[in-house]
């Protein structure tokens, strides 16, 4: 059995979040809908884990608000058990460069997300952000 550890961002701009779609290369949940993130390094603390897996992700630079979820999902057919805090930020620059983990982005309003057709944890994970954006 293994136990992983990873963080996760709801990034604003412009009152928008940034929603990515992983590609079919992944081994967690290929080719749906996820936020940027992932697993921490040995060492490594969690905000840098993120600010690292953010820029790696989506080229972007961010500003961690704080964290707003934490968060845990067990693969029983893989003997794994993956830990997670989700932090709300702030875009504060850069471009969209997806990684090879990656293959599309979209931004659009939290409420399109919460009231859309989306998978509960994500829909949970924005609503969360929000309420921490908001009483920034």
């Amino acid at each position: 059995m293994e136990i992983g550890f990873a963080t996760k961002a709801v990034i604003f701009k412009e009152g928008k979040v940034l929603l990515i779609t992983k590609s079919n290369e992944e081994e967690i949940n290929p080719n749906t809908v996820d936020i940027p993130g992932g697993r921490l390094k040995f060492g490594e603390m969690p905000e840098d884990g993120l600010m690292r897996e953010v820029i790696e992700e989506t080229g972007l630079k961010v500003q961690i608000i704080k964290p707003t979820r934490c968060w845990s999902f067990v693969k029983t057919e893989k003997n794994f058990q993956l830990v997670g805090v989700t932090y709300c930020c702030k875009f504060v620059e850069g471009e969209e460069k997806l990684s090879h983990e990656h293959n599309n982005f979209v931004w659009l309003n939290p409420k399109e997300v919460i009231k859309g057709d989306f998978p509960e944890w994500l829909k949970k994970e924005v609503s969360a952000a929000v309420k921490g954006y908001d009483n920034e």
